[in-house]
Order: C-alpha cells, then structure tokens, then sequence
C-alpha cells in the first residue's frame, strides 16, 4: 500500500487504502510542511500555526480553522468532498473608548435649605458620577446632613466662616482620593483623584474664586498645583469645574490644553461657572434648572461609556471542482 500527498488548493491532504492498517511510505511535498503534515489527527486536517510579529496582541484579528470530516473513524479516501466548509470564529477587536464620567456642576450658595431636597433629586434623576458644589458654606457640623445615597462626599470648608467652599460627592463605583485642598479667603479648591475599571485616571478640581479675589494670585496657584500633581500622575486627565467669576482662564487653557465646555450664560447674562478639561472625548455641556430660588443654573456634561469587544462569526467555503462547475452551470438572473 503507498501513501501519497495529493495537493488541494493550499492545504495538503493525504489519502491511503482503508484495507490495511499499516503505512508503507511517505511522500512530502515540501519541506517546509513537514511539520503540518505530521500532526494530522483523526478528523482530516493538521492544525495551521501561523506566524505572529512582534507587534501582535489584542487588536490583532485571530482566525481559527476547524474542519469536520464524514468519517470519524480512520482515512477512508479522504477527498474533498468529504469536507465540510471551514468556519472561522473571527474575533474583532476594537479599539476600547475610555469610559468617561458623567459631571453636575453647581454654585448652591449654601447647601442646607430646600436646595439640598432638589440635590437629592437631581442625583436620583441624572445619576451623574460626580458631582461638584461651589459655595457649600457648611462647617464640620452641618456637612454631617449631607448624606446623598450612592455618593462618598469630599469636603473644605472655610475655618471660622461660613462662606465660600467647595464640595466633590463621587459614585461609590469610583476610586476617589483627595489629593490636596486650600481654603482661604482668596480661593477655596479641592482636588481628588479618580481610578476606576476600563477608566482613565482622572484628576478632578473643583475651585471657587470669590469676586474681589486676585486673579493672578489665583491662576498661579491653579497652574502650581497642576504642575506638582503631574510628576506624580503622569498619566492622568484633568478636569476643572467651579465658579471662576470671570477669571481669564484662556491663560491656563494656552498653558496646559484646556477647553472651555460651557457655552452658555449661568448666572444672568453672565458667563461666571466653568467646566475645563484637556479629556478631547468630552461634548459640550448642557444647561439645567438651578435649584432651589438660586441664581446660578446647573451644568451637566454627559459621561460616555466604554465600548465592548464585537465578535462576529465567518464562514469561509471550499471552492471545490463541483461547486464551481455547478456555480457556472447556474443560468444569469
């Protein structure tokens, strides 16, 4: 009995006599498929290795080849038409968007009165991922009564004065860690640092500069403090949210990359609450109701969610003589 190769398209296929049970020779087509041609299993096809570069890794699109044979058992005149068609699973990976927060953003002018009832509502009906508050005006006794389900608050407040400060609640979801805060009469800021799952590091900053603050005073510190926290998180994104009345912000946006979100009034025909981020991802802002008798609106900024992996099946056909001669055979619609 003789073994020999019979060459198939680009697949190599060996056929042998059933009546017998032993091997007799040999033959390799080429030398290059020793290796192919010496793991055939029993199901009629050896298993394709193929090359990966350096650079392959999870966006790199992986087919895998199964073939199913007629017969399970031994070779009996393997041909062809034995075969069944190849399916290959494909498996697309694209390219994951970072999942980005959703932010609400308000000047409350303090926090314990009817605001904090709507504060309540609002996070029940936008679920934002944070939320920022400006002019809190609460001490370590009354910052007790905010308790918003969901949310881990974050504080500073002003010492011996109940004006100013500022305010960042964070998803229970969110890793959040208070950087650094500064309170005094000039300025109130916080800073917190968020990590999540499928999350870029994000640095959050939420910044109340009162009406006869120093304007240089306060953008030195901003642009400071920016520059001490980026040799420690050198990968992280920046957002800064507050109420900034007025301040000439085009300064740290030509410094660092910022972009102004907030295309609208928010306080009369002013334009005093700000959203800046160097995140390109982000949209423009939209405009909300303010709460409660308040004269600075609310601002939300849409998150956007991290998209999934897609895997999509293919089926690729044995183009055989029959089929191609009965694909010609067909008559022309």
């Amino acid at each position: 009995m003789t073994l020999s190769g019979l060459r198939y398209g680009r697949e190599d296929i060996l056929q042998y006599n059933s009546k017998s049970n032993s091997i007799n020779g040999l033959k390799i087509l080429n030398h290059q498929l020793f290796n192919q041609l010496s793991r055939v299993t029993n199901k009629g096809l050896a298993k394709r290795r193929t090359k990966r570069g350096t650079r392959a890794g999870k966006r790199c699109k992986r087919v895998i080849l199964k073939s199913q044979c007629s017969n399970t058992g031994h070779f009996n005149r393997i041909r062809p038409s034995n075969l069944t068609d190849l399916s290959a699973s494909t498996t697309k990976s694209c390219k994951n968007a970072p999942a980005l927060p959703s932010i609400f953003y308000t000047n409350c002018r303090s926090l314990i009165t009817w605001k904090l009832a709507e504060l309540h509502s609002c996070a029940e009906i936008h679920k934002p991922a944070i939320i920022c508050l400006t002019e809190t005006w609460l001490d370590l006794s009354k910052q007790q009564a905010i308790n918003i389900e969901g949310y881990d608050p974050n504080y500073a407040n002003r010492k011996n004065r109940l004006s100013g400060g500022v305010s960042i609640l964070t998803a229970t979801h969110l890793s959040a860690t208070v950087l650094t805060s500064h309170t005094t009469r000039t300025i109130s800021a916080i800073w917190i640092l968020l990590t999540a799952k499928n999350c870029k590091p994000i640095i959050v900053g939420c910044i109340y500069h009162p009406p006869n603050a120093n304007q240089t005073t306060t953008i030195d510190y901003i642009s400071t403090t920016i520059l001490k926290l980026t040799p420690k998180h050198p990968n992280a994104k920046y957002i800064l949210t507050g109420d900034f009345n007025k301040l000439p912000v085009h300064h740290l946006c030509d410094q660092f990359g910022f972009t102004d979100l907030v295309n609208f009034n928010t306080r009369d025909e002013a334009k005093l609450d700000l959203i800046l981020t160097d995140i390109k991802e982000y949209k423009t802002a939209r405009k909300l109701a303010p709460l409660h008798r308040n004269d600075h609106c609310c601002i939300y900024l849409d998150g956007q969610q991290c998209q999934n992996n897609r895997y999509g099946r293919k089926t690729i056909r044995l183009v055989t003589p029959e089929r191609k001669n009965a694909f010609m055979a067909e008559p022309a619609q």
